[in-house]
Formats: structure tokens, sequence, C-alpha cells
């Protein structure tokens, strides 16, 4: 511990440094999903991780300061422990927003890839497509968005794209 310690504390100071940063990209990607996406019923991300991490290393200074060494190093793997708990909690609360946005991304490309498979198909001027396409786009591009309700017009979307590609099939 006494020989190492600098890389050791430096190592543990940058993943401190990660919890922080990581918190901050998870609470600003909770709130762009409160904003953007309708009741996405998603938990406060965590606050402060990185700053009560940041003062247990300090406090561990001060034990190597008092020479405190084997109370240090026990201290030290602790502190190890709760930064990568906390690393790994944040990095949850950053999923589950960035998820949400990434799922109406998701479902903004497949509406539009649908919208090209019907225009190869012949069915760009087919009535009941382009109101099915108008109601997916409007759900998709207003904000908040309502991802459930989306996924099931672009669901009423595909299936009617596959009922006229049926009809078209059988005509030949």
């Amino acid at each position: 511990m006494r020989e190492d310690y600098e890389e050791l504390v430096a190592r543990v100071a940058a993943s401190v440094e990660e919890v922080e940063e990581t918190e901050r990209r998870a609470h600003a990607a909770h709130a762009t999903a409160l904003d953007k996406i309708h009741s996405p019923n998603l938990p406060e991300p965590s606050r402060g991780l990185g700053a009560a991490l940041r003062d247990r290393l300090a406090a561990l200074e001060r034990l190597r300061e008092a020479g405190r060494w084997v109370e240090m190093a026990g201290r030290f793997a602790e502190l190890e422990h709760a930064v990568e708990e906390a690393l790994e909690r944040a990095r949850g609360d950053l999923r589950l927003s960035a998820g949400l946005l990434d799922r109406r991304g998701e479902l903004r490309g497949r509406l539009e890839a649908y919208r090209a498979k019907a225009a190869r198909l012949g069915l760009a001027e087919d009535e009941r497509l382009t109101v099915l396409y108008g109601e997916a786009r409007e759900v998709l591009w207003t904000a908040p968005c309502d991802l459930r309700r989306a996924t099931t017009v672009l669901a009423e979307y595909q299936r009617a794209i596959r009922a006229c590609e049926s009809e078209t099939g059988t005509r030949r």
C-alpha cells in the first residue's frame, strides 16, 4: 500500500470522476426523457454518489498522514468496492433514460423503413396507409411521445402494408 499509494489513489480518483460524469449524463438523459417521452415512469437517477466517494477518498489521505496503513488498506478496499457499485448504479440509471429515447429513435427508423417498403410496392398513394403513416408520424414526432401508442400504431401500419402486399400478390 505504501509503495503504490499514489498510483492506487490516482486510479480510484479517476473512477470517482467517471461516477460523477456518468451521474451528470444520467440526469441529463432523465430530464430529456421526461420532456420527450409521455409517462415514462422513470425513477430519479442517483445523486451525489461521486461526491460521497470523493469525501471517502479524502479521508484516506488523513489516515495515510497519521500513518494508519493497516486501517487505510481496509478502507481503501471498501472504497474500491463502493466505487464499482456506484459506477454500475449510475450506468444503470443512464441506460434506463437513454433506453426510452433510443426506443423512440428505433420506432422512427422503422416507420420510415415501412414507408419506403410501401413506396417500393407502389402503395404510396394508398389512402389507409397514408392515414396510418400520418398517425404514426404524429405520435412519434410530438413531444411528449407516447411510446405505447406509437408501437401500436406502427404495428397497425406494418400489418396494413402486409395486407396490401398480399392483396396485390394474389391479383397478379
